[in-house]
């Protein structure tokens, strides 16, 4: 890269009040060393869930191809016709 870079005749100059470039250069570089990696997280909680998210249907329909036999055939078809502005690109909806 640096001798496509040799034919050419230019300058770099910053732009005054860059603060993310200007903290960025000042930062110290410290040494790369074997640093263990903690996995233990002092505030990891398991929190319950209230109420099914918004998404919880589609991502039901998506997994069973079935929906629930408690919906009437009016609201099944509102949710097919909605159903195509989602899609399932795993991990996300």
């Amino acid at each position: 890269m640096d001798l496509l870079l040799q034919q050419f005749d230019f300058q770099i100059r910053d732009i005054k009040g860059n603060l993310v470039a200007d903290h960025m250069s000042r930062l110290p570089n410290a040494p790369f060393s074997n640093v263990p990696i903690n996995e233990h997280f002092p505030d990891e909680q398991l929190f319950t869930v209230i109420r099914e998210p918004w998404f919880a249907d589609i991502v039901n329909f998506l997994v069973t191809r079935k929906t629930p036999e408690e919906w009437s055939r009016q609201y099944k078809y509102k949710f097919h016709s909605q159903l195509k502005y989602f899609y399932w690109n795993d991990p996300y909806l």
